[in-house]
């Protein structure tokens, strides 16, 4: 599980949302539902990733973020030699909520938005 707390030290400075953006995309495609979001390929790629924050909710208890991923997936063929299909990517984008603990840093994803 992904820890927030760099991220929660930077709350209340201009760093924040690039923070964030930052440890949104360290969780990668192990922690964000990026391979249940596909639209275009067959499977997520790790790199590049890109987070958008597009809602920061606080109360005493965490934050509940809104945000916004861009990602490639891949089409993939068989990859025999013979294969006419070449290997290409898509460009693949999401949306998730994030519930962040504020006492721990500890970080759920727990809805991907459609």
């Amino acid at each position: 599980m992904t820890t927030f707390r760099e991220a929660l030290r930077q709350w209340s400075s201009p760093e924040f949302e690039h923070a964030l953006a930052m440890a949104i995309a360290c969780m990668g495609v192990e922690e964000l539902p990026l391979q249940q979001a596909l639209q275009h390929g067959s499977h997520a790629l790790a790199d590049p990733i890109e987070v958008i924050i597009i809602e920061v909710l606080a109360d005493t208890l965490g934050l509940d973020i809104r945000a916004g991923i861009l990602y490639t997936s891949v089409i993939a063929g068989c990859q025999c030699a013979d294969d006419p299909t070449p290997t290409s990517t898509a460009q693949e984008y999401c949306e998730i909520r994030l519930l962040i603990e504020r006492d721990t840093g500890a970080a759920n994803v727990i809805q991907l938005l459609a």
